[in-house]
C-alpha cells in the first residue's frame, strides 16, 4: 500500500516538474499553487493523454476548479487576457469541471449503477478550453464592447455546448477587442476593461499589432487552458496564434451554422480554434461541429447575412466532413507564396530549407508571387454592411434595449473610442483605418451604393484564390509565408502555423496554410508536414514560454529607443493627413463623397517630397475608373435581374441613378419611359451646418444624390480624433454620448464623459446633464445645489432648470414645492416643458380630471410625450374607480391556470418552435410533441392531464393591463418602452387539469424560461408585472435543483392604501393558496420583506396553517414581533386575502 502511494507521489512529482512553482506570465514572475501547477501541466499534454493523466493523478472537479481559477486570475492580472474566471461564471456554467469525476467517493450502489451504465461519448475529458469574449454564454454579459448595455446573454453558443457535451471543461472567457477592432484597427485587441493583451513570448511587442484573439492565443501558450474556441476572421486568429507560437484552424466556411456570437460580417468570419498543434486544433473544431448542419433540428435552419446567402452544409454533409477532415491526406503538390515580411535573407533561407524538406518527402513545390498583401475591400465591405449586423446583434443579445437609430449609435461608439484616455490622444483615424487607402483611390465607395459596388470589387479577389485550386495539377494546399488579411477571401480550411523564433525582430513568424473548400483533410496533411519540418530550435523556443524570464525592455530603459522609433516613424514616407484630405477633396466634386469638414484646413501649407510620385488622380483617370465601376455595377444588376424579378423592376431606375452620380446632372424625364421613371424625391432636411458642409465639399450633391444627407454619421466618424482638451465644437458629441448613458441610468459613466468637456466650453445643456447624473445618485442635497447653480439664458433653459428642481423636491417628499417648480417651468415653455407630465399627475391627484389646468397640460403631454399620455389615461381610470369607491384590483387567478404574455418586437414577431423544443430538451431534458404542426404560429401540447398552448398574435396587448403594470413597475423607463415598442405578443397558457398544482407550476416555469430563450421577447407580462426576459429565465433555475420556482408564479408588490403602505402578493391562488397582505404600519420594511419571503416559502411547501390567527417572528427569541392574521377583502387583488396586521397589546388569541 505504501509502495503504491509512493509510486503515485513520484508520478505526480514527475508530472509537476514540467511546471515549476515559479513561472513567468508576460512581464511578471508568478508563484503557483499545487492545483494550478497540476492543471497547467495537464493542459500542455497532447489531447490523447489528458484523460488518462487526470484519472491517474486523481484530479477532481474541486482541484480543477481551484487550479483553473487561479490561472485565470493570474493571466488576467499580468497579461490582460482573461475577462471571466471560473468562480465568476453564471449559474448555468458553474459545474464546468464535472467531467473530471467526483470529488466525493461513490458508495457501492452508485458505483455498480455507473458500471452498468453505457459510457458517455466524452473524448475531451481532461481538456480545458477558453472562448473569446464575442461568443455567447448564457447568463454572462457581452465582452464585445464596454459601451454596450450590460444585459445577460440568453443563449450559450451551440459549438460551446458541443464541446461541453464531449467532456471538455470551459475554464475562462478571453478578452477580445472593442467591437473586434472595427472602429480603431490599431488597437484591435484593446479593451476598456483591461487594456491590450500582452504577448507571452515577447511582452514588449507593440499593443498596436495585437488582434482581438491575441488574448485567447496567450491563454493557450502559457498553459492556462488546453485550447481556445474563437469566432472571427481567419487572418486575425491565425496571426494571433502565430505571435504566441500556437496553431489556429478555421474550417471551410459552411460547416458551422451557428450564429450565436458577434462578428462584423459572416461573409468572412467563422468559428475556429487555437491549440498547440494542427491536429489538436482540428480535433477541437471537429467535435465543436458535432451538432452543426442545416436540418429540421431546432435552431439549425439556414441563415442569411445582408446581401449574402452562404452555402451551408446539411447534417449529412457535416458528418461526412467530420470524418474526412480528421484524416490527413499526404500532400503531393503544394504552392509556396512569400509575403513581404518574409523577404529577408534569414527567412528566405528558412523557406528554402522547408522547400527541400517537402521535396525530400516527395512533394512537388511551386512558387506563386502575386497574392495580395492587403485587402482593404474586405474592411470596407464589413463596414458598409455593419448597420444591419449591429441591429441584429442588438435584437438578439440586448432584447430589452429601447429602439435606437443604428447610425447614431455607430457614431457614439466611434466617439467612445476617441474619448477614451489610453493612447487615443495622438491617434488619427485617417491613418489607422485599414480601408482608408481604398477610399482614397475610389471615393465613390462612400456613396449610397457602396455595398453593391464593393461587393462587385471583391469578386476578382475571391476568383484569384479559387483559381489556385483549379486544373489537373491543382495543389493540395497553399503555404503563404507571412500572409495577409486577403486570405479571408479563401473559403476552404485555413491554418496559422508558427515556424520560427526571430530573435532579431523579437517575434514568432509563420505561414497561413489554406486549401480548397470542403477539402480540409488535404490542408491538414500539408499543415502536419509543415510542422514536422520545423527546426528543433523552434520547439525549444515554444517549450521555454513562461519558464525563462523574457527579455523585457521596461519603460525606463526604453526611453531612448522609443524616441528613435518615433523619429523613424516621422521620417517614413506617406501622405500627411492634410495632404490626404486634399487629395480626396480634389476629386470629391465628381462623386458622392463624404469628407470631414475640418480636416483639409491649411492643406496647402504641408507638402512632402517623399510623396512627389504619389500624385492624386486627375479628372480623366477618376472618370475612367468610375465608368469602369459603373459598368460592373450595371452588369451585376443585369445578372441579378435574370434571377430576381424585383431587381429587374428596379434595374432601370438604378441605372439612371448611377448616371446621375457620374455626370452630376439631374434626372431628365425624357430619358426614361413611364415604367422606369423613378419617383421624385424630396430633399432631406439638413441643418445649416450640414448644408454648408455639403455645398463646400460636394457641389450639387444634394440634387445628384439626395441620400447623401442621410449618411451624416459617416462624416462624423471620419472627423479628427477628440483631443485631450476638447474644443467648443466637440462638446455636442460628448453631450450626446453622456445622454446615452443617462438614458440607461449609468450616472458614473455619464459623469466621466461629460466632465471631459472643459468648463470654459460647457453649455447649459452640458451642465444640466451633469446635474441629472447627480440626481440619479443618493445625495439629493448635492444635486439640489447643483441645480440651483444652473445659469439659464433662455426660456427653454429656465423651464428645464425649474423642472429639475421640481424633481428634487418631489424625491424629498415636498409635493407643494414640486408643484410650484413645475408650474414655473410650464410658464416658461407651456408647449414643451419637461415638467408638463409630472405636473399633470400632481394636478390630477389633487384637483381631478375636470381641472382646467389639468386639461391644458393633458393636451400638451399628448402632443409631446405619447407614452406619458397613456399613463395619464390609466391614472384617470384609477382615480375614477377610487371616487366611485371602486378599487383598481387585479383579477383573481383561477387555480391551476398559468399564463404569461411575451411582448415581441416587429422583427421577431414569430413563434420559433424549433428553438423552443431544443431549449426544452437541452436545459430541462423535456420532450413534448406539437399537436398543431400545420400552424406555424401556434404550438399546442398535452402531457398527461396537462394541456398548454403558445400562440403568436400581432398587435399590441388590447386591454389596459400593461398600463397598470407600467405604473406599478419600478423600471418605469423600460415599461414605457415596452408599451410603445411591442408589435405583438406570444401568449403562453398552461392548464393543470388534475395534475398537482405545484408540479404544473414548475413545468410552467420551465416552459416560460425556454420560450424566453427561444423567442427573445422585449419583456414579459407575468403575474401583473412587466419583467425582463432574463428575470423569467433566472426565476426558473430552482427547478433544476428540485426546488419550487416561487417567483415564476408569484409577484410581490409594495403599495399604498390611503397613505398606508403594505406588501401584497399576486399568484398564490394559481397554486391553490390565498394571497397575503402585510401592513407595514410600525414595521421596518426590511423586516416585513423577510417575513413575506419566509411566509411564501412555508406556504408553497405546505408548512403554514392558513387557519392560524396570529404569528410571531423576529431575530431575537426574547423580543419577537406579533401579528394578527385574519381574512379580509384584498386591496390589490379581487379576492379574499390573509391580512397580517400589528397585534394589539391586550388582545389574546390562539397562536399559530
Amino acid at each position: 500500500m505504501n509502495t503504491k502511494s509512493g509510486t503515485k507521489n513520484e508520478q505526480e512529482e514527475a508530472f509537476l516538474s514540467t511546471t515549476p512553482e515559479t513561472i513567468y506570465f508576460g512581464r511578471y514572475e508568478v508563484k503557483l499553487s499545487r492545483a494550478a501547477r497540476l492543471m497547467r501541466s495537464l493542459n500542455r499534454l497532447q489531447i490523447r493523454h489528458r484523460q488518462a493523466a487526470a484519472s491517474e493523478l486523481g484530479i477532481t472537479p474541486t482541484i480543477a476548479l481551484e487550479g483553473e481559477d487561479e490561472l485565470a486570475g493570474e493571466v488576467a492580472r499580468t497579461m490582460n487576457a482573461a475577462a471571466l474566471r471560473p468562480l465568476e461564471f453564471p449559474e448555468g456554467s458553474a459545474n464546468a469541471f464535472e467531467s473530471f469525476g467526483s470529488s466525493e467517493p461513490d458508495d457501492a450502489s452508485d458505483a455498480e449503477e455507473k458500471k452498468s451504465a453505457k459510457p458517455a461519448f466524452r473524448p475531451l475529458t481532461g481538456t480545458t478550453f477558453a472562448i473569446s469574449g464575442n461568443i455567447s454564454l448564457e447568463g454572462a454579459r457581452s465582452f464585445t464592447c464596454s459601451d454596450l448595455r450590460d444585459e445577460k446573454l440568453l443563449h450559450t453558443a451551440r459549438p460551446v455546448q458541443s464541446l461541453l457535451e464531449a467532456g471538455a471543461s470551459l475554464s475562462m472567457v478571453a478578452n477580445c477587442g472593442e467591437m473586434l477592432g472595427l472602429f480603431a484597427p490599431d488597437y484591435r485587441g484593446f479593451t476598456s476593461r483591461s487594456g491590450s493583451p500582452v504577448n507571452p513570448c515577447y511582452p514588449e511587442t507593440s499593443p498596436g499589432v495585437m488582434s482581438p484573439f491575441d488574448a485567447s492565443a496567450s491563454l493557450v501558450a502559457v498553459g492556462a487552458v488546453s485550447a481556445a474556441l474563437v469566432l472571427g476572421r481567419a487572418s486575425d486568429m491565425a496571426s494571433a496564434a502565430i505571435r504566441s507560437g500556437m496553431t489556429s484552424f478555421r474550417p471551410s466556411l459552411g460547416v458551422f451554422t451557428s450564429t450565436e456570437g458577434f462578428v462584423h460580417s459572416w461573409r468572412y468570419a467563422g468559428w475556429g480554434t487555437i491549440a498547440a498543434d494542427a491536429v489538436s486544433a482540428s480535433v477541437l473544431s471537429n467535435i465543436a461541429a458535432l451538432n452543426e448542419g442545416v436540418s429540421n433540428k431546432p435552431g439549425c435552419g439556414p441563415w442569411e447575412f445582408p446581401g449574402y446567402r452562404p452555402m451551408l452544409m446539411g447534417t449529412e454533409g457535416v458528418e461526412a466532413w467530420r470524418h474526412e477532415s480528421m484524416t490527413p491526406v499526404t500532400p503531393k503538390r503544394v504552392i509556396f507564396a512569400v509575403g513581404e515580411s518574409w523577404k529577408t535573407p534569414g527567412r528566405e533561407e528558412e523557406i528554402r530549407r522547408l522547400a527541400k524538406g517537402f521535396a525530400d518527402k516527395g512533394v512537388e513545390v511551386e512558387y506563386a508571387d502575386d497574392l495580395p498583401e492587403e485587402a482593404p475591400e474586405i474592411e470596407w465591405l464589413s463596414w458598409a454592411e455593419f448597420g444591419p449586423v449591429l441591429e441584429n446583434y442588438f435584437e438578439h443579445a440586448f432584447p430589452l434595449s429601447p429602439a435606437i437609430r443604428t447610425d447614431r449609435f455607430l457614431m457614439l461608439l466611434s466617439l467612445s473610442e476617441r474619448v477614451k484616455s489610453v493612447g487615443f490622444a495622438d491617434m488619427n483615424p485617417l491613418q489607422t483605418k485599414r480601408f482608408v487607402e481604398l477610399v482614397r483611390r475610389e471615393p465613390e465607395l462612400l456613396s449610397p451604393w457602396a455595398g453593391t459596388i464593393i461587393r462587385n470589387r471583391v469578386m476578382p479577389l475571391k476568383t484569384r484564390f479559387e483559381n489556385l485550386f483549379r486544373g489537373k495539377d491543382r495543389p493540395d494546399a497553399v503555404i503563404w509565408f507571412g500572409g495577409s488579411p486577403a486570405v479571408d477571401m479563401a473559403e476552404g480550411a485555413i491554418y496559422g502555423i508558427p515556424l520560427l523564433d526571430d530573435k532579431e525582430k523579437k517575434e514568432f513568424a509563420g505561414a497561413f496554410v489554406f486549401g480548397a473548400p470542403r477539402e480540409d483533410g488535404r490542408a491538414l496533411g500539408a499543415a502536419v508536414m509543415l510542422e514536422s519540418l520545423r527546426a528543433p530550435a523552434f520547439s525549444e523556443a515554444v517549450g521555454r514560454i513562461t519558464l525563462e524570464r523574457p527579455d523585457v525592455v521596461f519603460e525606463s530603459d526604453a526611453a531612448g529607443e522609443a524616441d528613435d522609433s518615433e523619429t523613424d516613424e516621422k521620417k517614413a514616407p506617406g501622405a500627411s493627413d492634410a495632404e490626404l484630405m486634399k487629395d480626396l477633396s480634389e476629386i470629391a466634386s465628381d462623386s458622392a463623397v463624404i469628407l470631414p469638414a475640418s480636416a483639409i484646413t491649411d492643406a496647402t501649407d504641408e507638402t512632402s517630397e517623399d510623396d512627389a510620385d504619389d500624385d492624386p488622380m486627375d479628372t480623366e483617370e477618376f472618370s475612367r475608373r468610375l465608368r469602369k465601376l459603373v459598368g460592373e455595377f450595371r452588369e451585376a444588376l443585369s445578372e441579378a435581374a435574370e434571377d430576381d424579378p424585383d431587381i429587374a423592376d428596379s434595374a432601370a431606375a438604378n441605372t439612371l441613378l448611377v448616371n446621375s452620380l457620374m455626370t452630376g446632372e439631374e434626372l431628365d424625364a425624357a430619358e426614361t419611359d413611364a415604367e422606369a421613371k423613378p419617383e421624385a424625391k424630396k430633399l432631406p432636411a439638413v441643418s445649416s451646418e450640414d448644408a454648408a458642409w455639403l455645398a463646400k465639399f460636394m457641389p450639387a450633391s444634394r440634387k445628384r444624390c439626395p441620400e447623401i444627407a442621410e449618411e451624416k454619421f459617416l462624416r462624423e466618424i471620419f472627423t479628427d480624433p477628440m483631443p485631450e482638451k476638447p474644443a467648443l465644437e466637440d462638446s455636442d458629441y460628448i453631450l450626446q454620448f453622456g445622454k446615452y448613458w443617462l438614458m440607461r441610468h449609468e450616472r458614473h459613466k455619464a459623469q466621466r464623459v461629460l466632465e471631459r468637456i472643459p468648463k470654459a466650453n460647457r453649455t447649459f445643456a452640458v451642465e444640466e446633464n451633469l446635474v441629472m447624473a447627480l440626481f440619479l445618485g443618493p445625495n439629493l442635497e448635492r444635486s439640489t445645489k447643483a441645480a440651483e447653480a444652473l445659469k439659464p439664458a433662455t426660456d427653454s433653459e429656465r423651464a428645464r432648470k425649474d423642472w429639475i428642481l421640481g424633481l428634487n423636491a418631489q424625491r424629498q417628499g415636498d409635493k407643494d414645492a414640486a408643484v410650484a417648480y413645475f408650474r414655473a417651468s410650464h410658464n416658461h415653455a407651456p408647449a414643451d416643458s419637461p415638467a408638463n407630465f409630472p405636473l399633470a399627475l400632481l394636478i390630477l391627484e389633487h384637483e381631478g380630471v375636470d381641472s382646467a389646468e389639468y386639461k391644458a397640460l393633458k393636451e400638451a403631454v399628448k402632443k409631446e410625450q405619447p407614452s406619458a399620455y397613456k399613463l395619464l389615461l390609466s391614472d384617470e381610470e384609477r382615480l375614477e374607480k377610487e371616487q366611485n369607491f371602486e378599487q383598481e384590483l387585479l383579477p383573481e387567478l383561477p387555480p391551476g391556470v398559468f399564463t404569461a404574455t411575451l411582448l415581441m418586437p416587429r422583427e421577431h414577431l414569430r413563434l420559433n418552435k424549433d428553438r423552443f423544443l431544443k431549449d426544452l430538451s437541452g436545459n430541462w431534458n423535456l420532450s413534448i410533441i406539437d399537436r398543431t404542426p400545420e400552424d406555424p404560429q401556434t404550438f399546442t401540447f398535452r402531457i398527461g392531464y396537462l394541456t398548454g398552448t403558445l400562440k403568436c398574435e400581432s398587435g399590441k396587448v388590447p386591454d389596459t393591463s400593461l398600463e397598470q403594470a407600467a405604473r406599478k413597475n419600478m423600471y418605469t423607463r423600460d415599461a414605457e418602452a415596452l408599451l410603445l415598442n411591442h408589435a405583438g405578443r406570444i401568449n403562453l397558457r398552461l392548464d393543470a387539469g388534475s395534475t398537482p398544482l405545484k408540479d404544473a407550476a414548475s413545468l410552467f416555469a420551465q416552459l416560460l424560461a425556454s420560450a424566453c430563450r427561444a423567442n427573445e421577447p422585449l419583456g414579459v407580462y407575468l403575474a401583473g408585472v412587466l419583467q425582463p426576459a432574463n428575470y423569467c429565465i433566472d426565476a426558473a433555475r430552482p427547478v433544476s435543483v428540485g426546488a419550487f420556482p416561487t417567483l415564476s408564479v408569484v409577484s410581490i408588490f409594495t403599495l399604498e392604501d390611503f397613505g398606508m403602505p403594505y406588501i401584497s402578493t399576486y399568484g398564490l391562488t394559481s397554486i391553490g393558496h390565498p394571497e397575503i397582505e402585510v401592513d407595514l404600519d410600525g414595521l421596518p420594511f426590511e423586516s416585513a420583506s423577510m417575513l413575506v419571503y419566509s411566509l411564501l416559502e412555508r406556504i408553497v411547501n405546505d408548512q403554514f396553517d392558513e387557519e392560524a390567527q396570529t404569528i410571531r417572528f423576529g431575530v431575537d427569541p426574547e423580543n419577537l414581533t406579533e401579528l394578527d392574521i385574519h381574512r379580509a377583502p384584498g386591496r390589490n387583488v379581487a379576492t379574499e386575502v390573509l391580512l397580517f396586521t400589528r397585534k394589539g397589546e391586550k388582545e389574546e388569541v390562539p397562536q399559530a
